[in-house]
């Protein structure tokens, strides 16, 4: 288990997603304590991510999701979007950093590289 998964708001994500009842909305709080663990454990991935391509909040946050090894329908449910949205996100990323078509699957091996 990574550093990432042990970490407190990694447990309350997968809480959310876990439970019915819960809200499955992160915060703006949720949101830095995640990408601050993330560069606990991976300190060049904010760095590498925006040397590839310029990204937009919500592009950001579905890496972020990526990196921590959260599945694309989880994702979608995070993020509020559909997951076929989340699929387009993640082929538009690989696009704007590579100038050729890809598929999803190929951003997600990008980002666990990173």
């Amino acid at each position: 288990m990574s550093l990432v998964a042990q970490s407190d708001v990694y447990g309350r994500i997968r809480h959310m997603l876990n439970s019915p009842s819960e809200k499955k909305i992160l915060t703006d709080d949720d949101w830095r304590e995640l990408d601050e663990q993330l560069y606990e454990v991976y300190p060049l991935f904010h760095d590498r991510l925006v040397d590839l391509c310029k990204l937009s909040e919500n592009e950001y946050r579905v890496c972020l999701l990526l990196k921590t090894q959260f599945s694309p329908s989880q994702i979608a449910v995070l993020t509020c979007h559909s997951k076929e949205s989340v699929s387009a996100t993640r082929r538009r990323l690989y696009m704007k950093a590579f100038g050729k078509k890809g598929a999803p699957a190929d951003w997600d091996a990008i980002i666990r590289s990173l």
